[in-house]
């Protein structure tokens, strides 16, 4: 393979740990090494060869650190250059492009943004200049407020979206540019969204596989008392505009009077749009239920269409006595029947036979203000990931089966680096990795039914666990993967890689001044 060459071949270095039990065979485990800086992101080479971005130094005076990886083990390390033409710049993001680790960086001269992009060759080395991707003119009172970078589902185009905020007019300009993995510009421009600022939100960016470029904007009516909010009471409509040199093509969502919470955007192999998403009742506060569409957006068609409320059973299922009598309380009110918060859209997948499956998290943010006795207030956030919905649409449309998956995860003023999940599609079954709590599980490592623990870290009480959900019947089996105990460190699910070319995925796990990487393979290899 390409470049491979480059890569030492040291397989003594991997681990094996005897005290894992049969049932984690499928991993195979780095060695437990001393940590060098904070990592940002894994950009995954080819198995247990990868590269890795980390951050050494303190905040100012600190430096982005390219790592290369053989058998877990970093063989080489370099310092990623802050300099273009002479001129510190910011790191933007990172991303491997056309089989190199590439970084964005921005820069500003003259009253223009410029955003550069420097790929880096498997010596760690820059591969020539760095290559001026976009040139943003900002008028006085106008400001850029971040650069929006993705991928192509194949890899083959990068799109950059920018959102130029002016606070002396009432709508938003924004910009974009779409690259393909030689780094040839295939299409850009800039336009005014046809909104008021105040009451517009960026909900998504889309580039398919053949490089066209689509952004989803949500749109809220003013308030009565004439205040900037952006809520269930203030929701209008979900546009999503196809962005071509010299036009918008626009699509407004009709989801049958209802309100679209979060939603999902990707494309099937005939480059029709499939929409997944989560619903609420108009006007009325809470998640209500899963929909999806099928749309040919070349002539503004939906093919296909399905909603699945969620029933009351299903909502209350992991409620405690107290939390279901006050539900029925404030129903029998008139206020509402039961309802389900603050879920978000996570993985969506496309089969073979083009059906989907997806998930869902109940993910939120609770800040408390404390004053003391002198007046000064001081700010306390909690990060809650809590139960997973999963669930199919069959490729003849309509909902075969949803899932609910117990999980409670709760931490503070950390953002919650331990919690959420990572998954992935193996064996007809789509698989949940994510931290949990020793005591949902019995002796032998199976998940015992209904239990739903806080996860935990301790090296007594943590466990990984691991969910298999069948997606013929929508059935799951649970049980633990390896733990804390076992492993010498604890899991970032949100770090996770998965290449689904190699059916591999990556993981990273870390203690104090500890970490270690592991592979976790499944499915065919290619």
């Amino acid at each position: 393979m390409k470049g491979l060459s480059y890569f030492l071949v040291i397989g003594f270095l991997v681990c094996v740990l005897p005290n894992l039990s049969a049932q984690n065979s499928e991993i195979k485990w780095g060695p437990l090494e001393p940590k060098s800086g904070l990592l940002h992101e894994i950009l995954p080479f080819q198995g247990s060869d990868f590269y890795s971005l980390r951050w050494k130094g303190g905040n100012v005076l600190g430096s982005f650190y390219l790592s290369k990886h053989a058998e877990f083990k970093i063989v080489e390390t370099d310092k990623v250059s802050k300099s273009v033409n002479n001129s510190i710049v910011n790191f933007q993001k990172a991303a491997v492009i056309d089989d190199h680790p590439c970084f964005f960086l921005s820069d500003k001269k003259e009253g223009k943004d410029l955003l550069y992009l420097q790929q880096y060759g498997y010596d760690l080395k820059p591969r020539g200049e760095a290559k001026l991707i976009a040139e943003i003119e900002t008028d006085k009172g106008e400001t850029n407020t971040g650069y929006e970078i993705i991928q192509s589902k194949d890899k083959k185009y990068f799109a950059v979206f920018w959102l130029l905020h002016n606070k002396k007019s009432e709508k938003d300009n924004y910009g974009y540019c779409v690259y393909n993995d030689k780094i040839e510009k295939v299409n850009s421009g800039d336009y005014e969204i046809p909104y008021k600022s105040d009451y517009t939100e960026v909900s998504s960016h889309l580039v398919t596989n053949s490089g066209d470029y689509f952004i989803a904007i949500k749109e809220f009516e003013p308030s009565p008392e004439k205040k900037v909010f952006r809520n269930f009471l203030q929701y209008k409509a979900m546009h999503i505009y196809q962005v071509k040199p010299g036009e918008l093509l626009d699509y407004t969502m009709d989801l049958r009077g209802n309100r679209v919470e979060a939603m999902s955007i990707t494309t099937d192999e005939f480059q029709h749009f499939i929409i997944t998403g989560v619903y609420g009742h108009n006007k009325v506060e809470g998640v209500k239920g899963l929909f999806f569409l099928k749309l040919d957006y070349k002539n503004q068609q939906v093919l296909e269409e399905g909603f699945e409320e969620f029933k009351k059973d299903f909502i209350t299922e992991s409620w405690t006595e107290k939390e279901i009598e006050r539900a029925e309380k404030r129903e029998e009110k008139g206020k509402g029947s039961p309802s389900l918060y603050d879920y978000k859209m996570r993985d969506i997948h496309i089969l073979t036979d083009g059906s989907i499956v997806g998930s869902i998290e109940q993910n939120y943010i609770l800040a408390r203000s404390f004053s003391d006795a002198r007046g000064i207030i001081s700010t306390t956030y909690t990060y809650y990931y809590n139960d997973i919905i999963a669930f199919k649409i069959g490729a003849k449309g309509g909902f075969e089966w949803l899932q609910k998956i117990k999980k409670l995860q709760v931490s503070t003023n950390d953002g919650g680096p331990l919690s959420s999940y990572s998954s992935f599609i193996d064996d007809n079954k789509l698989k949940f990795v994510f931290n949990d709590s020793r005591a949902n599980y019995d002796e032998n490592g199976d998940y015992v039914p209904d239990l739903a623990y806080l996860s935990r870290f301790t090296k007594k009480d943590n466990v990984v666990s691991y969910t298999e959900v069948d997606l013929t019947t929508g059935t799951y089996k649970r049980r633990s993967l390896f733990s804390r105990k076992e492993i010498g460190t604890l899991a970032l699910p949100k770090m996770f890689v998965t290449d689904f070319k190699r059916n591999e995925m990556l993981l990273y796990t870390t203690f104090r001044s500890k970490e270690r990487y592991g592979l976790l393979s499944f499915g065919p290899k290619m």
